[in-house]
């Protein structure tokens, strides 16, 4: 099913903030080795975008698998089920929120809890194992943690109060390399439309942006997700602009607009690291 800016309806995004500042706040004392990652990233990286960014209805975050203690007693688990998460049992690296937005007590909030690749469990494995969560392995999870930045984010939690967190988010490049995986490892509208967002934001200095992967080019999962961009924006018609188009909800004379605009975006980004 076609994913597009519909799909994000304003109470849900609400929640999701809400619950993404809560979770972060409550594992405070493993700030050091959690990293926000996933669709809320373009939006707190470019709060005053023009065009605003649609957020995300869930939450993802990377969990260093290789640092946080095991034997602890406050566990991630522990911590967020004392404030009203639950643990799926089929799967226990998601948790889930219910908000009150708007008298709507209906709304579910998912957080995912994900890993790097290496160390840890076999090559064969899904799941790394954490204190009781096992996070989901993600290609390229391993390099985020390697490219990060800390970042300040003001808001309203669940109970309506306002908080200001500080934590750990993917940097730009990062964020944009593992979108550009995720086009290859799934089909979402919304990986190829958070790419455009992002070069959209840099305009006509898009040179800024590509400036700032000059020291990753030769990293292998950098080069792996840059072929996949390139791949899927080889031309007008292929794969990438319907994707951005699709999630546009666009159609005539606009809809090419848009196809032709992301297709010449990032392919003067990409002719820019070369």
């Amino acid at each position: 099913m076609v994913t597009s800016k519909k799909d994000y309806g304003r109470d849900e995004v609400t929640a999701a903030k809400s619950v993404l500042l809560e979770v972060m706040h409550i594992l405070g004392d493993y700030s050091d080795d959690l990293i926000l990652i996933g669709g809320w990233v373009p939006e707190l990286l470019f709060p005053d975008s023009e065009i605003p960014h649609v957020g995300s209805t869930d939450v993802d975050i990377l969990v260093n698998h290789n640092e946080i203690d095991s034997s602890r007693y406050a566990t991630i688990r522990k911590l967020l089920e004392k404030r009203g998460y639950s643990q799926s049992k089929e799967q226990p690296f998601i948790f889930y929120r219910n908000v009150s937005i708007n008298n709507r007590n209906d709304i579910k909030v998912q957080v995912d809890f994900l890993a790097g690749e290496y160390l840890g469990t076999g090559k064969n494995r899904r799941t790394q194992i954490v204190q009781d969560i096992r996070p989901r392995k993600v290609h390229g999870g391993d390099f985020a943690f390697s490219n990060t930045q800390k970042i300040k984010v003001d808001g309203k939690l669940p109970n309506g109060a306002i908080d200001h967190i500080i934590f750990n988010i993917i940097s730009l490049p990062a964020f944009i390399i593992l979108k550009g995986i995720a086009l290859k490892n799934r089909f979402k509208e919304k990986d190829a439309w958070d790419i455009y967002f992002c070069l959209q934001q840099f305009d006509d200095q898009i040179d800024q942006l590509a400036n700032q992967f000059k020291g990753l080019l030769k990293i292998r999962i950098v080069q792996e997700s840059l072929g996949v961009i390139h791949e899927a924006f080889s031309s007008i018609n292929d794969v990438g602009p319907n994707m951005i188009a699709d999630f546009e909800e666009t159609a005539g004379d606009e809809r090419e607009l848009i196809k032709r605009d992301s297709f010449e975006r990032i392919n003067k980004f990409l002719s820019l690291l070369n």
